[in-house]
């Protein structure tokens, strides 16, 4: 089908079911749609081929409408910000990061904080264990003296 067929259809069967307005919204939609599908190289055949019957379609958009108008079979649901998203790891940022980066920058930072507190512990050994070993050899002396 062509393009004006599919939106001719459309128009036809929208006409019964909607306002006129809600008619060229949808059928500007449509033939935009379209002629950017053919411009990206598609055939317009394949492309109407692709949206279907524009009786069905009326039909969808015609019950969508009945609906946002009505308020019918929805319900009502309290919007919540979501976070943003950009990546399939996480859907939380901190600092602009994503949470697989700041995953990665904790774990390195307990690994420095290791790395430092081993390092001051192997560089004070050599001062603290003779130091712990006098104290402790002299508690035991003095303790051998009172008795």
């Amino acid at each position: 089908m062509t393009k004006q067929e599919f939106l001719d259809g459309l128009r036809n069967a929208l006409g019964n079911r909607v306002g006129g307005s809600l008619v060229e919204e949808n059928i500007t939609y449509y033939a935009e749609y379209i002629d950017a599908q053919v411009r990206q190289g598609r055939a317009e055949k394949e492309v109407t081929a692709e949206l279907g019957d524009p009786r069905l379609l009326a039909k969808s958009i015609a019950e969508a409408n009945k609906h946002a108008t009505t308020g019918e079979g929805y319900e009502e649901v309290e919007e919540v910000e979501q976070p943003r998203q950009n990546d399939g790891y996480s859907r939380y940022r901190f600092f602009g990061m994503t949470g697989w980066l700041v995953a990665a920058l904790a774990v390195l930072m307990l690994i420095g904080v290791i790395v430092i507190v081993v390092t001051m512990v192997s560089w004070l050994a050599p001062i603290l264990i003779p130091l712990l070993l006098i104290m402790f050899v002299l508690r035991i002396v003095r303790g051998a003296g009172r008795r």
